[in-house]
């Protein structure tokens, strides 16, 4: 597991979403709002690339072209990404928790054997 210290000893485990919840949950972040983002924009075909690079093994990128065989729900969140509605980076996770945040390129190679050993 990825475990990090935030300042006052709060620990995040960030393969855990519960211990996030848990580092911003005191009084200093009452009433905030937090988007949280890594420090780079990558597009799907950048994250794929990351993805078979790092465990080294091929990955495909199917684009779907018919977003009404989804539940609206999803196909209503992927059409807002693909319009660039999640293209932004904030500062937010330095600010919460004290240091850099980190790359999708450290995240996959923090879990190299798990993506090489999924099918």
């Amino acid at each position: 597991m990825s475990r990090r210290e935030r300042p006052g000893g709060v620990r995040a485990d960030f393969d855990d979403p519960a211990s996030l919840a848990r580092a911003v949950a005191d009084d200093a972040h009452d009433g905030q709002r937090y988007d949280l983002a890594g420090p780079e924009l990558l597009t799907f075909a950048d994250q794929a690339a990351v993805l078979e690079r790092v465990p080294e093994r091929p990955v495909k990128i199917t684009d779907v072209h018919t977003l009404d065989q989804l539940p609206a729900g999803m196909s209503a969140g992927i059409g807002w990404a693909r319009s660039g509605g999640a293209a932004y980076v904030t500062g937010n996770v330095p600010r919460v928790l004290g240091r850099p945040a980190g790359t999708f390129e450290q995240w996959a190679r923090d879990h190299r054997e798990t993506l090489a050993a999924t099918p």
